[in-house]
């Protein structure tokens, strides 16, 4: 599991929310029924925000290169909020009881090279916040129990994201990220405003290129 701790340096820590903001439902929320994502799918609607991680970002999604594949399929109806105030999560996020093993028949292709993976581990989360803003997915691929069964929410951190995509009314596409090409990342809501947590693009160092020389917007102006 080595592979998963990569990157830790770059782990999300949650927003610093004032303490009257947060419910206490982490603490009461404990259920005595295993209930396999009932708050999640009880939800109107499909997801709208869907992010795609890999210990090795960037790299092959073989198995052997990529141990586990994850997905976090979030359902928010506000995003334009969420990116303003920013997606936090962690462990204290995750509601235990809702959580399940899915054992496929036939294998699953995922990933950008259709590397194919025979059993998921289902994470719920939610938003502390009341009302809550967001449910989500986190779907965790992977080819061994071992490796679903030791896998901790709280190892994951930006470096590990490949892509993200947002969608608004009509499923039109409204955010878009991709690691291996910087070209192609958009936000059709706020431009380069930086965002915060889990968004993985664009943060402040980013604007105006790593060293502060306008990076990929110089390449854009000479393109456009």
């Amino acid at each position: 599991m080595e592979a998963m701790t990569q990157g830790n340096s770059s782990s999300v820590t949650p927003n610093p929310y004032e303490n009257f903001m947060y419910s206490t439902q982490s603490q009461d929320r404990s259920n005595n029924r295993a209930t396999a994502g009932e708050l999640y799918h009880g939800e109107n609607g499909s997801h709208s925000i869907e992010i795609h991680m890999s210990p090795n970002s960037k790299g092959t999604s073989t198995p052997s290169a990529q141990p586990w594949i994850g997905h976090i399929l979030v359902k928010c109806p506000e995003i334009p909020k969420l990116m303003r105030e920013g997606l936090f999560f962690d462990d204290a996020n995750i509601i235990k009881e809702e959580g399940y093993f899915d054992f496929l028949e036939t294998s699953e292709a995922v990933g950008q090279d259709g590397a194919e993976f025979i059993m998921i581990r289902h994470f719920f989360l939610t938003d502390l916040r009341l009302p809550p803003r967001w449910t989500a997915n986190l779907k965790i691929y992977a080819n061994a129990v071992g490796i679903l069964h030791n896998f901790k929410v709280s190892r994951l951190s930006k470096d590990m994201i490949d892509a993200v995509w947002a969608w608004g009314n009509g499923r039109k596409t409204i955010y878009h990220f991709d690691a291996t090409n910087p070209l192609v990342c958009f936000n059709a809501i706020y431009d380069d405003m930086p965002l915060e947590g889990w968004w993985p693009w664009p943060k402040r160092d980013q604007r105006n290129g790593v060293n502060g020389s306008g990076g990929d917007k110089d390449i854009l102006v000479h393109l456009y």
